[in-house]
């Protein structure tokens, strides 16, 4: 007998959270899945790739002062990583490079000077939390290639966060964003409509890459430029402007 009312109890406490649950979120939310871009959104690897350039340079025998450093880094809001590349070729007059092979040896740099100080983007991590808490889907669609990725993977313990769910350029035959190729892979690789996702980045040519894709977009404005989000539907400061219940059930 006493096991029969704690069947009862067990049940009614059951029924009563999925009430309670239904009566907090009686619609269905509009979106089920989220997608990060991950350097600048995730994680913070200006420093890395700051410190890529001056090796890159001085290499050729060019040394840049810390203040045009921070020059160079504030002319490079809002271009994609091809066109900063070209631009790089083009200051420093360099001869027998390609914008590509600029790209390739900047990521080879960053992957042998890594140092292991990487830092989350001050906010993700409660954020990414409250994702969990929606039974929201979650992936990462980065321009950055796959080992790269492996690097910030292994010290930020990504694949805890998002499983197998970490995409790269190279997963799209190397299609940069603004395409949104990447986006779209990703969304697919979920199995979610690309209507059906918020989509996170902090670059315009990200934020490009996911109106394209026909997802919601959340521009995140870790450069300090207004300017490199404001073609998001929503422009944020920070993680904590994001109001998700609202985005979920309004």
């Amino acid at each position: 007998m006493t096991n029969f009312k704690n069947i009862v109890l067990s049940l009614i406490i059951i029924f009563s959270a999925q009430l309670i649950d239904t009566k907090t979120h009686p619609k269905t939310p509009k979106y089920e899945a989220i997608i990060f871009d991950m350097d600048g959104t995730i994680a913070n690897t200006k420093p890395i790739w700051q410190k890529t350039l001056t090796i890159f340079l001085k290499r050729r025998g060019i040394t840049i002062t810390k203040k045009e450093e921070e020059a160079l880094s504030k002319n490079n809001n809002g271009k994609t990583v091809p066109e900063i590349a070209s631009d790089l070729i083009k200051k420093f007059n360099l001869k027998n490079i390609t914008p590509n092979q600029v790209v390739q040896e900047r990521t080879e740099i960053a992957k042998n000077n890594y140092d292991s100080s990487l830092k989350f983007i001050i906010g993700f991590k409660k954020f990414f939390n409250k994702t969990k808490k929606y039974h929201l889907k979650v992936a990462i669609a980065s321009d950055s290639d796959t080992k790269f990725i492996d690097i910030v993977s292994k010290d930020l313990n990504l694949k805890k966060l998002f499983g197998k769910h970490i995409y790269s350029r190279e997963n799209v035959n190397n299609k940069w964003k603004p395409n949104p190729d990447i986006y779209l892979y990703a969304a697919k690789q979920l199995n979610i409509e690309p209507n059906k996702c918020l989509a996170i980045d902090d670059s315009p040519s990200g934020i490009k890459a996911i109106n394209r894709a026909g997802m919601f977009s959340i521009g995140i404005n870790t450069g300090k430029n207004p300017k490199d989000v404001e073609e998001a539907r929503l422009p944020i400061n920070k993680y904590s402007e994001i109001n998700l219940e609202k985005l979920l059930f309004d």
